[in-house]
C-alpha cells in the first residue's frame, strides 16, 4: 500500500513511480491519497508513506495517518517513506518529511527496509527535478527486491 499526500502533484507522481517499480518486481500495489486512505488495512504486507516537505516537516494529514498505522494492524510490518522538497540538493539541505515520517513509523513499531527516499523539486510548487521519477521507480524496484527476498 502506497499512501501519499500531494499539494501540487509532485508527491503523487513520486508515489506512482515507486508503485510502478514495485509492480515491475511482481508485487500488487495500491496507491491511495491520504484523504481516501482511512485506516491502513489490517492485511497490509508493506506500507509506503510520503508527501511534500513543508518547513522541514510532514503535513498534518500524512503525519496523522502514519501515527494510526501501527494501531490498525500494520505494526511490525515493513515500511518505507518518501518526500519531495526544494532543499534536497541544497548545499545545506533541511530535514525532509520522509525523515520525519520514517522516525515516526519506526518509533511506533514498524520495520524500515530502506532509508527515506527524498526527491527534489525546483521550488515549493515544482516541477520535479530531472531524473526524479526514474530514481523513484528504481527505488520501488529495490523495495520490491527486498520484499521478495524477505518472503523466501
Amino acid at each position: 500500500m502506497v499512501v501519499y499526500q500531494s499539494k501540487f502533484g509532485n508527491s503523487r507522481r513520486i508515489a506512482e513511480a515507486i508503485a510502478k517499480g514495485l509492480s515491475a518486481t511482481g508485487h500488487h500495489v495500491e496507491v491511495t491519497p491520504v484523504a481516501s486512505a482511512g485506516n491502513p488495512e489490517t492485511g497490509c504486507d508493506f506500507l509506503i508513506v510520503g508527501g511534500p516537505t513543508r518547513m522541514a516537516r510532514a503535513y498534518g494529514p500524512i503525519k496523522r495517518f502514519a501515527k494510526r498505522a501501527p494501531a490498525s494492524g500494520c505494526g511490525g510490518k515493513p515500511f518505507a517513506t518518501f518526500s519531495t522538497g526544494s532543499t534536497v540538493y541544497a548545499g545545506k539541505p533541511s530535514a525532509q518529511a520522509a525523515e520525519k515520517l520514517h522516525e515516526l513509523l519506526e518509533e511506533n513499531g514498524l520495520v524500515p527496509i530502506a532509508p527515506p527516499f527524498k526527491a527534489g523539486v525546483d521550488d515549493m510548487h515544482g516541477p520535479l527535478k530531472d531524473g526524479e521519477l526514474e530514481r523513484a521507480e528504481e527505488f520501488g524496484m529495490e523495495l520490491g527486491s527486498k520484499l521478495s527476498a524477505r518472503d523466501q
